[in-house]
């Protein structure tokens, strides 16, 4: 599955996550708030959760057209609050716990963004259908062109779970 034909969708998801990472940042550095940073115990139920959003906003989601958006933007600023948090609480040593919590982050943004893109390709042509009737559309094309590309953030997600029940906390605990 070339992403050649999901260029402008992942090109577009990962902007919004950029986007929406520093507005996240600015707002919270202007309205800091106190909260302890927790991670899941449970990898099953962090798998589960996490694989299910990808699916539902990859596939369902481009039918509603704002799901997959709202997912990423939702996701970013949970990013940047967690990181205003640990560095407004820990100084320095919030920016390496940080980067701690990047080990299982980075495979689950990349996820984020690959369902999202999946997502948002569907609803473009659902979108298009309903402006230019009279294009043809194939809506059930594009949701099975975008199995894989959802299946593969599903993949991810696995590793992020894994990562974050099993790896993260032991980094965080030599900190």
């Amino acid at each position: 599955m070339p992403f050649s034909e999901y260029k402008h969708e992942l090109a577009f998801a990962t902007s919004l996550w950029i986007f929406s990472v520093l507005a996240g940042l600015l707002w919270y550095t202007m309205f800091p708030e106190h909260f302890e940073v927790a991670l899941p115990a449970d990898f099953w139920a962090t798998f589960c959760n996490n694989a299910g959003l990808a699916i539902v906003y990859g596939w369902l989601g481009g039918l509603t057209v704002f799901l997959p958006m709202y997912w990423i933007f939702v996701n970013a600023l949970n990013v940047a609050r967690v990181l205003v948090a640990l560095t407004s609480a820990h100084g320095l040593a919030g920016v390496a716990k940080f980067t701690a919590l990047m080990i299982h982050g980075v495979p689950e943004w990349a996820a984020l963004i690959i369902a999202a893109a999946a997502g948002l390709r569907v609803a473009r042509e659902v979108v298009f259908w309903f402006v230019k009737r009279e294009r043809k559309t194939d809506v059930k094309y594009w949701l099975l062109r975008g199995a894989p590309l959802v299946a593969l953030a599903v993949v991810l997600l696995l590793i992020a779970a894994l990562l974050e029940i099993y790896v993260t906390p032991k980094v965080l605990a030599g900190l």
